[in-house]
């Protein structure tokens, strides 16, 4: 044991003297184990030290990873004004291509693409809307019979 843990257990001794407090045996084995197993400040400062780098390297690890992100990221939006351009391009083309033969444009043929769509809806709600009011007369059905049967005592 260390001098200076030597001291402090003699500190704590006098300590519990001066309070008439009585150790036993077995209370002083366990204060001399704890002051033995007392961590050394030199291993805590050295523990602390890495853990600082180990901390600074993360942080300027991190700092790269959000470099390399952001450049991504700017990467990736160019690629996609590039790729909206080009639809654009092809877009106007196809256009102009269908005016010179004499097609309707593209407008035309979205108007009537979404009249048909609005139709395929409206016919879809309304087979929904027979199905349920199939479902609730036959519910309303069911009520009814368990109404008019008798209740037996």
């Amino acid at each position: 044991m260390s001098e200076h843990n030597q001291d402090s257990l003699a500190g704590l001794y006098q300590l519990a003297d001066a309070l008439n407090l009585t150790l036993s045996a077995g209370e002083k084995q366990i204060l001399e184990a704890w002051m033995r197993s007392q961590p050394q400040t030199g291993v805590i400062d050295k523990v602390l030290n890495q853990t600082q780098h180990l901390i600074e390297r993360e942080k300027q690890r991190t700092s790269e990873l959000m470099a390399q992100a952001k450049a991504s990221e700017s990467e990736l939006q160019q690629n996609a004004e590039q790729r909206e351009a080009v639809i654009r391009q092809w877009l106007a083309a196809k256009q102009q291509a269908a005016a010179e033969v004499g097609a309707r444009p593209t407008q035309t043929l979205g108007a009537e693409q979404a009249e048909l769509i609005r139709q395929s809806v409206d016919e879809a709600v309304k087979a929904r809307m027979q199905g349920l009011v199939q479902q609730v007369e036959s519910a309303l059905a069911l009520l009814a019979q368990s109404h008019q049967a008798p209740v037996e005592h």
